[in-house]
């Protein structure tokens, strides 16, 4: 599978990290707005990962990338993957996928339309927890109510803390609790009611 990388955040760079154990998948290109070209180049340069682009239409372009990773601002992740599932590219996109339901529903519509993967970038369905749970749930009968908890102290809450608001805390760009941390919580939750029905 080769695969565009789309960004260049932290979260890009633990993306490629995991895909040094996935022989299945070859991170053949990555594309970063022109300001970012040089992290760009030295996380080619790190990865080994072949080309770099600057423009997202030329990567979409490019016949040879299968799927495309999107690891953007939140509130971008909707026009990445539009953009990529119209040029015929698989899609995985970071979480949260979408803004609103009215964006996922068309890029799901778009992705069956052209036969695509359209794929949420979220570890919690394969952690040993959920898999517990989802051998067990069947145990303990139907399911009334559901309390979900997920913290994490932020890399970024110190600045936060200074005054320094980044997209991952402003609601503008998607972020803040309940679109960054409490997708974690939304997702169990509507699994844990898919098993259960």
């Amino acid at each position: 599978m080769k695969l565009a990388i789309i960004g260049t955040g932290g979260i890009v760079e633990t993306c490629l990290d995991a895909l040094t154990k996935a022989d299945f998948v070859m991170p053949a290109a990555i594309c970063a707005r022109p300001k970012s070209e040089t992290k760009a180049h030295a996380l080619a340069r790190k990865y080994n990962i072949a080309t770099v682009y600057t423009d997202y239409e030329q990567l979409l372009n490019d016949q040879t990338i299968d799927f495309v990773y999107i690891g953007i601002v939140n509130n971008m992740h909707y026009e990445y993957a539009k953009m990529a599932l119209e040029h015929g590219k698989n899609v995985i996109c970071e979480k949260p996928v979408t803004s609103n339901i009215d964006e996922f529903v068309e890029l799901e519509i778009l992705a069956q339309k052209g036969k695509l993967f359209f794929f949420e970038a979220i570890t919690l369905l394969h952690s040993p927890n959920f898999a517990f749970m989802r051998q067990h749930l069947p145990d303990i009968g139907r399911l009334r109510m559901i309390q979900a908890n997920y913290f994490q102290y932020s890399s970024r809450y110190d600045k936060f803390l200074q005054g320094i608001v980044l997209p991952v805390f402003d609601p503008a760009f998607s972020g803040g609790c309940l679109y960054d941390l409490n997708v974690y919580n939304s997702n169990f939750a509507v699994v844990k009611r898919s098993i259960n029905s």
